[in-house]
């Protein structure tokens, strides 16, 4: 499992190199915009990468989290030179407040974030897709071929990474294929086996757990996270703690278009 993210981090690194404390009290509070990405001496304009994001932080201590078309609800405070913002699977990050905006630093990368508005088509107005809750194994079954992914560095379709992936799910287990080149070794094909189960998240939605088997058929401590929203997406999501970043691998279901054309 590790070397399969690893190999799809270094794909999407490869692929983005082609292309103080304050003193004063501050008011978090409101709508913070991405408007820059800086990267050592270079300014992007977000837009050019097709990436977006929003963070709305509430008087309450609540947030909402708004990245390439997924919003998901967290919790927030103020922290020593900037805010700490908490996700809804746990995971925290501090923003540094600098020059009058929030800044979220990543591998040498550092995202802009600045007092503004966004458009009035938000998830709540269903402009986003969501994660789809209550579902059994046989609602995740098909032949799933990724699209694209969308991550902190930007939006990437999948002939980009030069890498495809496939993910077969048959009753309670799944068959993960992984096909790239390597510069050492040349074309190379992971297959990963994996049983999987089902589970219901608080404010999420249905989680599928696929967890990676060995030779003799027993789990071996690894696996991966699925989601799917009502757009028909099948999303692989992963967290990259060392670098701080955040992955969805969207995959769409070929299945449905078969048997759609028969």
């Amino acid at each position: 499992m590790k070397k399969l993210s690893a190999l799809l981090l270094a794909l999407l690194l490869a692929a983005t190199m082609c292309v103080g404390a304050m003193a004063e009290t501050v008011s978090y509070v409101g709508t913070w915009v991405l408007t820059s990405i800086v990267s050592g001496e270079t300014a992007m304009d977000p837009a050019t990468l097709g990436m977006d994001m929003a963070i709305i932080l509430y008087e309450d201590g609540t947030c909402t989290l708004s990245m390439l078309g997924v919003s998901e609800q967290g919790t927030w405070e103020p922290a020593e030179g900037g805010v700490s913002l908490t996700d809804a699977a746990g995971t925290t990050d501090v923003l540094a407040y600098r020059d009058g905006a929030l800044v979220m630093s990543a591998e040498g990368i550092e995202m802009i974030l600045t007092p503004g508005t966004i458009e009035a088509t938000t998830a709540d107005e269903g402009e986003y897709a969501e994660v789809l809750a209550n579902l059994t194994i046989a609602d995740f079954a098909g032949n799933w071929v990724m699209d694209h992914v969308e991550c902190t560095y930007g939006w990437y379709e999948v002939e980009e990474l030069g890498a495809e992936m496939t993910v077969v799910i048959v009753d309670a287990t799944a068959v993960i294929t992984m096909s790239y080149t390597d510069e050492t070794v040349g074309a190379a094909t992971e297959v990963y086996n994996a049983i999987l189960e089902t589970e219901e998240a608080e404010d999420l939605g249905t989680i599928l757990w696929a967890a990676f088997v060995n030779e003799a058929g027993e789990p071996d401590g690894s696996g991966m996270m699925f989601l799917l929203f009502d757009d028909g997406q099948l999303v692989w999501y992963e967290y990259d703690s060392e670098n701080e970043a955040e992955f969805y691998y969207c995959f769409i279901n070929t299945a449905e278009t078969t048997e759609a054309a028969e």
